[in-house]
Parts: structure tokens; sequence; C-alpha cells
């Protein structure tokens, strides 16, 4: 008789999916829950901009380096003017100059606009003395100088952080001078208005 009610009780009751018991349902929890920590290496640090390699320095100029033209001096001089050729007109081609950086090219043609041609010649010119050898040597160190200057002003500058805080701060400070110079102007126009107001 009772497993009969107990039988028609379960065929008229939905059927319900059993849970599994408490501490089963903790684990089973648990299980989903857990998962491995995937260890993130930390991004890879921006890498410092690379420095521009330095210009090698200009070599020695030599007579072979150049052309050279004699012409006789002017000027005081004695009896040699106007009789032997011991000024000396010195020339550069600096487009076939290959041995020249093409940056120290361009800051010769920058810093010596006047003693460059038409044709693209560096020209300098020496009469110093009455001596044509003393004359040659003398141009020769001119356009020395010319161009290690050119080869100076064309290297990398190393940039300080001390010397970019302090470059920083004159800024600041010469804003705010400029800032209160502005004011005062303003504060005397003001000033002018009011009495003339009066």
């Amino acid at each position: 008789m009772l497993r009969s009610i107990g039988t028609l009780l379960w065929r008229q009751l939905p059927h319900a999916v059993l849970s599994p018991a408490p501490a089963a349902a903790a684990a089973q929890r648990r299980r989903q829950l857990h998962f491995t920590p995937v260890c993130c290496a930390p991004p890879p640090a921006a890498a410092a901009p690379a420095k521009p390699a330095p210009i090698p320095p200009v070599k020695r100029i030599t007579r072979d380096d150049v052309d050279i033209q004699f012409a006789r001096s002017s000027g005081a001089g004695g009896q040699n003017v106007n009789k032997v050729n011991t000024k000396v007109d010195m020339r550069l081609r600096l487009d076939a100059a290959a041995w020249l950086d093409e940056e120290i090219r361009e800051a010769v043609r920058r810093a010596e606009r006047k003693r460059i041609n038409k044709e693209g010649e560096l020209v300098i010119q020496s009469q110093r003395t009455r001596s044509q050898a003393d004359n040659v040597e003398d141009a020769l160190e001119k356009l020395q100088e010319i161009l290690d200057a050119a080869w100076k002003a064309v290297q990398p500058i190393e940039e300080d952080p001390e010397k970019r805080k302090a470059i920083q701060k004159q800024l600041e400070r010469g804003n705010e001078r400029r800032i209160q110079a502005k004011k005062m102007h303003g504060d005397k126009k003001k000033e002018r208005r009011s009495k003339i107001d009066w």
C-alpha cells in the first residue's frame, strides 16, 4: 500500500534534478573557480633614441686638395709690388670634395656664402707677405680654420639634463617677467583713463 502511494506521488510530481551534497557542491564550485594565474612579463622599456654618430674631423688640407692661382700683389710692399706674382687665389670646389662630409659642406655654404662663387667654389685669397710660399701656407691655414669651424658646428650636441632644467627655469622666469610687465602696462593705461574721465 505505501509503495503504491509513493509510486503515485513520484509520477505526479515534476522530475527534479537532485543537487549534490553540500560538501560535494562546494568542491565543485572550487574546481570551477580555480584557474592557473598567468604571469605577464612587464612591457619592455622604451629604448633610448640612438645618439647620432660623431662626424670624423677634417683632415689636414694640402695643396693637392685645392686649385691655386697667383697674381700680382697690390698695396704697399716695396719693389716686389706689381712685379712678382705673390698674391694667392685658392679655390676649393665643394661639390667635388668627396673627402668632406656632406653636412660639413652644407655648413660651409651657409657660413661662407660671400666667399663662394657661381661655380660653387670656396675662394680664399692671401697677400699677407711678399713670399709666394708663405701666402700659400696662409691661405691653407685660413681654409683649414673654415672647415674645422664647420666640423664643430655639425657635431651632435650632448644633451645635459641639468642644462635643460636651467634653460627651462630661465624661460619660466622670462615668461613671469613678461606677464608682470604686461600687467603693469595695463595698470598704467587704466590709471590714465581714470584721470581723463575725472
